[in-house]
């Protein structure tokens, strides 16, 4: 929620060229119902965030065919190393340019580019900027941290706040 909502936020004015959906159904293609996923986080640009119709999933060729560019997996204990596996392979051959897989405890990001027709896993530190969102990531400390393009570290929103305190 904390990278959706900023997420969003820093695309407030252009929302109309650029959607970021979470848990939504992506169906790549085109009258197979059979073939989806639902990324955690996906960023598509020249896709409106809101429709005057709605969106209940990421239909790609009502979509114009824009491919989401970027994608983030958040690693939870009931992901396996098989699915994970899965999800590369799934947004490598379905044009994904940026994938993260992100772990929360600890802090950890593994990140994959993609390079030619391939997602090539990068070699990283404790931080990473995609190229494509301007974001930088940073698990070098006890939590993920997001920074937008201007350096300023993504705060949670009220809405945010509110799901964290309803959790509790």
């Amino acid at each position: 929620t904390l990278l959706v909502d900023n997420l969003r936020l820093l695309y407030r004015e252009r929302e109309q060229e650029i959607g970021v959906f979470a848990d939504l159904a992506w169906y790549p293609v085109r009258r197979n119902n059979k073939i989806w996923l639902a990324p955690d986080v996906m960023v598509c640009f020249g896709v409106p965030q809101n429709r005057s119709e709605g969106r209940e999933s990421y239909v790609q060729h009502r979509e114009n065919g824009v491919i989401p560019s970027v994608v983030f997996e958040i690693h939870s204990d009931s992901n396996t190393k098989k699915e994970i596996l899965h999800k590369r392979a799934w947004y490598e051959m379905y044009g994904v340019q940026e994938f993260y897989w992100l772990f929360t405890d600890p802090p950890e990001a593994r990140v994959f580019v993609r390079e030619d027709k391939e997602l090539k896993e990068q070699v990283v530190g404790t931080e990473w900027t995609s190229e494509i969102l301007g974001i930088r990531m940073d698990w070098s400390g006890k939590r993920l941290k997001f920074y937008d393009p201007t350096g300023h570290l993504m705060r949670p929103t009220r809405e945010y706040l509110a799901i964290q305190k309803e959790r509790l």
